[in-house]
């Protein structure tokens, strides 16, 4: 009986805890997207499971290489982008 119980409150408290996390994310994106990716990203490695079963090492390190070359390739079009004029003063 115990045993159900002890379960029954670690699912509650997890579902809460997966809601809350979401609402922090829908009233973060539209105001600086940066900070919401702090809580969606969870998020993400959490449903992932849910459509095709991986390893979670697999998903954290998949996720962190895509970070990387997401963040190099924004580096890379903003310098391809600059305007290389010299500054007035």
């Amino acid at each position: 009986m115990q045993l159900r119980r002890v379960a029954r409150s670690a699912i509650g408290v997890l579902l809460a805890g997966t809601i809350a996390v979401t609402f922090v994310a829908e009233l973060l994106v539209g105001r600086d997207y940066g900070i919401a990716m702090i809580a969606i990203t969870p998020l993400a490695l959490l449903a992932v499971p849910l459509a095709s079963p991986t390893a979670v090492e697999v998903l954290v390190v998949d996720r962190l290489v895509e970070s990387l070359v997401g963040a190099l390739v924004g580096i890379l079009v903003g310098f391809a982008t600059r305007r290389w004029a010299p500054r007035e003063a």
